[in-house]
């Protein structure tokens, strides 16, 4: 079923545009019986049809350190390699710890693995959180001892799971200084607990015919922290809301790869899955509903909350799934009659949609670059309606140049792009559209962004962006978290925006996924928070002397930065912001797609909730 709008742009041209629906059983011929898809569902979602990626022979070769000259990096395979046989032994199901025993050197020095005295540093009823104590001895323990006293800690706790995050390594001739993190997890009778650690090792190469490369000289623990909670702070709900929906069985059960295999219009199909979602009382019952929205091809979802807590799906009924790409939404008040309408950002332009009571109608279409990612709203001119920035990752000339790539049209996310890795400044441009509607049955949008100044630096590869008075000024300022290059600070002067991000010290210049405003310290100045994407592998390498050698030391830097994490900025006060994160010890996000602050234990202080993770596979190299 189509709908179609036409739409007369501010700038003489006009856009047609035609959104197409979901077909429903009221679309059927009478004729045609319309059945629903029946699926096997299992609680693993990858058993269903899953695509098993082919593994590139060559591939191996081409990842392969020693063939490139990396020794630091074939020292960190042979390190990794190591600590996930010792971790294996330690927080495992290996019944002895045999293997291990002689990983150390004759030499050996080293403490307790896990510190037998730790003071408590934060406590309320559910949750404890204690670290090394600083007055805790560090006298020398025999390896063995120390493995089999980390063994019976956690011998009562299931579901155990650790990782080691090899983040550093140092070559010294004959031997190899290397820091790694580590992180492990368990339950106990209904108990959490979280160990995370720092350890730097010093090892001591081996001759090549020796069963390994290398040898344990020393382990010294730098940082330790353990959480205990008594019970899990959250639990999984999806099935419980949503699993009577026939569309929770038949469209969100089945992996991105799944749907790669069957959608014939893939030109700006995203191989990540990054669509976007909203929530907000749409019928006005009092009750938060969501809605989500899908990649192309597949219905946009509207569910309504119901009394008892689940969710029913009405997205046909109220007119709103939608079959293009859509990468974010906002359910928010446009016209200013009381309740939530609709803006979907697609691909290419913004869907606007009046609340009708029980449906909504789209009123208007908003041509955009093509590559939107994500949208937000505020009142930037205070003339008391929201207004809307629409956030845009590639330009439009990479799809046109793309689309005769190796002859299939097909063009995804993810590429190069011929983007400057550390400073990129050659993507779509963001827009920023002024609402001047003057009433729910009048509604007008115009796109100001280059008379407003957000123009100014808007090719970078934007994927999020977050409104805030930061300088207390009454008016709403703008922060752009971009991926690979600076972040904008756009300072809101009434109605006039200057990049200022450079000056107030908040450029960031790293893989912004998203960005978040808080008071985390509150001293009443909004304070920054800005999701980047932590790799251990980058941290190691750009270490290097070899990295780069021939960059100018600022320009090395900025690389070192990508790879570092997540980044916290503190509001002075006076236009000026400081770099907390190290103190704060909020870097090491993982691969980040998304924060946000928000007050977990209701205690008054803001915490940080990190959404992480990568494309989900068989491959056990996934992120």
């Amino acid at each position: 079923m189509a709908v179609i709008a036409l739409i007369v742009g501010g700038l003489g041209a006009s856009l047609l545009a035609v959104f197409w629906r979901a077909p429903t059983e009221s679309d059927a011929p009478a004729d045609i019986e319309v059945s629903p898809v029946t699926t096997d569902v299992t609680n693993d979602s990858r058993a269903i049809d899953a695509v098993v990626p082919t593994l590139d022979p060559n591939w191996q070769a081409i990842d392969d350190p020693a063939r490139d000259g990396w020794d630091s990096e074939v020292a960190a395979q042979q390190v990794s390699e190591i600590l996930n046989t010792l971790g294996t032994t330690l927080f495992g199901d290996v019944p002895s710890p045999d293997e291990v025993l002689n990983f150390p050197s004759a030499d050996y020095q080293g403490g307790w693995l896990v510190p037998p005295k730790l003071e408590t540093v934060f406590s309320t009823a559910t949750i404890e959180v204690r670290r090394r104590s600083s007055s805790a001895s560090s006298s020398a323990v025999d390896f063995e001892a120390s493995v089999q006293a980390v063994r019976d800690f956690w011998e009562p706790f299931t579901d155990r799971r650790f990782e080691f995050k090899l983040v550093r390594v140092v070559e010294r001739e004959d031997q190899l200084e290397t820091k790694q993190f580590l992180a492990v997890s368990g339950q106990s009778a209904g108990n959490v607990i979280e160990q995370h650690a720092t350890w730097v090792i010093h090892w001591r190469r081996l001759p090549p015919q020796s069963p390994r490369p290398l040898q344990i000289v020393s382990i010294e623990i730098v940082e330790f922290e353990e959480t205990r909670a008594t019970h899990k702070l959250f639990a999984e709900g999806t099935p419980a809301v949503l699993g009577a929906n026939g569309s929770y069985d038949r469209q969100f059960l089945f992996g991105l790869n799944h749907w790669l295999e069957r959608i014939q219009d893939m030109r700006y199909f995203s191989p990540l899955g990054t669509p976007g979602l909203s929530v907000a009382d749409v019928n006005g019952d009092g009750l938060e509903d969501l809605y989500v929205c899908q990649e192309a091809n597949l219905p946009n979802r509207l569910f309504l909350q119901q009394a008892d807590g689940t969710a029913i799906d009405v997205s046909a009924a109220w007119q709103v799934d939608f079959l293009e790409g859509s990468r974010s939404a906002l359910l928010v008040d446009l016209d200013n009659d009381g309740d939530q309408d609709l803006v979907v950002a697609i691909m290419g332009g913004l869907v606007l949609a009046a609340n009708e009571t029980d449906r909504f109608v789209v009123r208007d279409v908003i041509k955009t670059n093509d590559d939107t990612t994500s949208l937000t709203a505020a009142d930037y001119d205070l003339d008391g309606d929201l207004d809307l920035y629409v956030c845009v990752d590639y330009p439009n000339e990479f799809y046109a140049a793309a689309d005769d790539y190796e002859g299939d049209g097909i063009v995804v996310q993810g590429g190069a792009a011929n983007r400057v890795y550390h400073d990129a400044n050659n993507a779509g441009a963001n827009s920023l559209i002024r609402n001047d509607t003057t009433s729910p049955s009048d509604w007008n949008f115009s796109d100001v962004t280059e008379e407003t100044g957000v123009d100014e630096n808007n090719r970078r590869f934007t994927w999020a962006a977050c409104w805030e008075d930061y300088d207390n000024d009454g008016d709403q300022d703008l922060y752009v978290a971009n991926d690979f290059g600076r972040n904008n600070l756009y300072r809101n002067d009434g109605g006039r925006f200057t990049d200022v991000a450079k000056l107030a010290g908040v450029e960031d210049s790293a893989a912004g996924m998203s960005a978040a405003w808080g008071d985390f310290d509150r001293d009443g100045n909004f304070d920054i928070y800005v999701a980047n994407m932590f790799s251990s592998a980058g941290s190691r390498i750009t270490e290097q002397p070899d990295f780069k050698r021939d960059v100018d030391p600022e320009l090395k830097s900025r690389w070192r930065q990508f790879a570092a994490g997540n980044t916290l900025f503190r509001n002075l006060g006076d236009d000026q912001f400081e770099d907390v994160s190290d103190r704060a010890a909020v870097t090491l996000g993982r691969w980040s797609w998304s924060s946000n602050f928000v007050d977990v234990n209701n205690d008054g202080w803001q915490d940080l909730a990190v959404a992480n993770g990568y494309i989900t596979s068989y491959d056990n190299g996934d992120l």
